[in-house]
């Protein structure tokens, strides 16, 4: 019995190793298997474009593209924290001259160019990009009458100290590079998102040094909200100098008029 053990299975392993050795085995698909030559290099360069609304843009500019790719494709997303990130453009164009144009239905704010990422690909083709936008300020500054040393003059804005979702107050500062007193003249657009929360239907300034210049007619019927000041000789802010800056106590409400002196009011 145990001799006959023995011979099955010596018979049974035969036929495995047979079997084994008649055996085909099927190579599996590689996933990802190309030695085309790549259509684009790249870097491209990526930027907001056409018309802007309050701050928010619905196109992109995609530059710096070579080779011989027809289609793009680029995907823009603005980043808080540390790794949360939101996708706000998400199109395609036709390359053209190395560039091509993305369009999406919903206006977005551009993300700054460190809080900003991209993504470019050409005929599916990855390649490196950049996203680049510095925003425009709300404010803006001339230097008026005489200016010997070719001075400049310029606007920056403090933070919102009200912090309602409703008002807000922000002060905007006036500053030269002049070591000597020069007349200013300050602009500022109410409806720029990048240096105010919301476009308000109030606005108010509290200190009231300033001389606000006549409105436009159809201002409130407009998209920006631009509105021009100059100092008061009275008031002793009619000049600015490097070491005597001037600051606007701006107050701006969505529901009803605010602050001392009024700016505009479009109900």
């Amino acid at each position: 019995m145990s001799a006959l053990v023995a011979l099955l299975c010596l018979a049974v392993a035969g036929l495995s190793s047979a079997g084994a050795a008649g055996l085909r085995l099927a190579g599996g698909a590689s996933p990802y298997d190309s030695t085309g030559p790549r259509c684009s290099t790249g870097p491209a360069v990526v930027q907001p474009t056409g018309t802007v609304v309050a701050g928010r843009y619905t196109q992109v500019r995609v530059t710096g593209l070579t080779g011989t790719c027809s289609t793009g494709r680029v995907i823009v997303s603005t980043t808080t924290g540390t790794s949360t990130s939101t996708v706000v453009l998400d199109g395609t164009g036709t390359v053209t001259a190395g560039a091509f144009t993305a369009t999406t239905a919903t206006p977005f704010t551009p993300p700054s160019s460190s809080t900003g990422t991209v993504f470019v690909s050409v005929d599916t083709w990855p390649v490196p990009a950049t996203w680049t936008f510095a925003p425009a300020g709300g404010g803006s500054c001339v230097v008026l009458g005489p200016n010997p040393s070719g001075a400049t003059c310029a606007v920056s804005f403090g933070a919102d100290t009200d912090g309602r979702a409703d008002v807000y107050n922000i002060k905007a500062t006036v500053t030269t590079t002049s070591a000597n007193p020069v007349q200013w003249q300050a602009t500022f657009d109410f409806a720029n998102l990048t240096s105010f929360p919301f476009v308000a239907r109030y606005v108010g300034e509290y200190a009231g040094n300033w001389a606000l210049q006549p409105l436009p007619t159809g201002f409130c019927s407009g998209a920006a909200r631009v509105v021009s000041y100059q100092g008061l000789p009275n008031r002793g802010t009619q000049h600015v100098s490097a070491a005597s800056p001037l600051t606007l106590d701006f107050v701006g409400s969505l529901t009803s008029p605010v602050g001392n002196n009024v700016v505009y009011s479009c109900p």
